[in-house]
């Protein structure tokens, strides 16, 4: 428990009040012609002895909680030595005092027995208060705004923390995630249905990704030609640049012009228009081959 910050020295200055020298001391013991007695036997007689039937009563005596004037000025149990407490201001009136306190023995109004409160400006922060987001430690805990409804150690996101979903322990930054499941598991923000983060969904899910584990590939993607990969998932043959259904014949196809769907060995050939058009390799001027072209 934290100290109070002020009164704490009373109860050596009532021990050293009671050390005080002796003041009107009687030398007899019975009052003849009007001297002055000390009855009980205090060392004070009964001229400054407010009770002089009482050796525990006399001026500078240590002040108890016992509803009597021990030192004889003529205040009762101020600044107590024995049977005192702590009490301690609770300023928000929430049952939890703060730092400051004094010794007495009853508590005067707005003040408390303990000193726990952690805010002792604000009544929606005290031990075992209700945490909320709104930035306070409500609970006192150490922690602001330290919601954790599903207790998997991460804070709802709402109030800062990391936890997506604080209704659900399965759901953290701490979790691995579990792909196509729906459940963004490790709270990253990402789509379910895209592993590889390529913004592209797999296409066993409703996108357009036709490999979900390559980031490379995707829907949307431009495809370079003869390197094996359909980068854009548009499904064609890579070495079937112009998509005429015969390959390059630079990369072991038939055709002689793979960037024109109009060349390519199923076409029928149209003789004298100068094109090459079955990727026979004949002449396009000597329709029979003969070596000569057509006068």
């Amino acid at each position: 428990m934290r100290a109070p910050i002020f009164l704490l020295g009373v109860l050596s200055l009532a021990a050293c009040r009671a050390e005080e020298p002796a003041q009107n001391k009687s030398t007899v013991s019975t009052s003849f012609g009007g001297l002055s007695t000390d009855a009980d036997g205090d060392g004070y007689d009964d001229t400054v002895d407010c009770d002089d039937t009482n050796a525990a009563i006399y001026p500078g005596a240590m002040e108890f909680c016992d509803g009597i004037d021990n030192d004889c000025d003529t205040i009762a149990d101020e600044f107590p030595a024995m049977g005192s407490a702590v009490w301690y201001a609770d300023a928000d009136g929430d049952g939890f005092g703060g730092t400051s306190g004094f010794f007495g023995c009853e508590p005067a109004s707005g003040y408390v027995s303990n000193n726990t409160d952690c805010d002792d400006s604000s009544n929606e922060a005290y031990p075992g208060g209700t945490e909320v987001c709104d930035g306070l430690d409500n609970d006192c805990n150490g922690t602001v705004d330290g919601i954790d409804a599903d207790g998997d150690a991460y804070i709802d996101a709402a109030c800062g923390g990391g936890d997506c979903d604080d209704g659900d322990p399965a759901v953290n930054p701490g979790m691995a995630e579990t792909w196509y499941d729906g459940l963004d598991a490790d709270c990253s923000g990402g789509s379910d249905y895209d592993q590889d983060g390529d913004s592209d969904d797999s296409d066993a899910y409703g996108g357009g990704d036709c490999d979900d584990t390559d980031a490379a590939r995707y829907s949307g993607n431009v495809d370079a030609p003869y390197d094996g990969i359909d980068s854009d998932c548009g499904g064609e043959d890579d070495y079937d640049f112009d998509g005429d259904g015969h390959q390059s014949d630079a990369y072991g196809g038939d055709d002689c012009d793979d960037t024109d769907a109009g060349r390519n060995p199923g076409l029928t050939e149209t003789w004298y228009d100068g094109i090459d058009a079955d990727c026979g390799g004949n002449n396009d001027y000597d329709a029979d081959a003969d070596g000569y072209l057509v006068d």
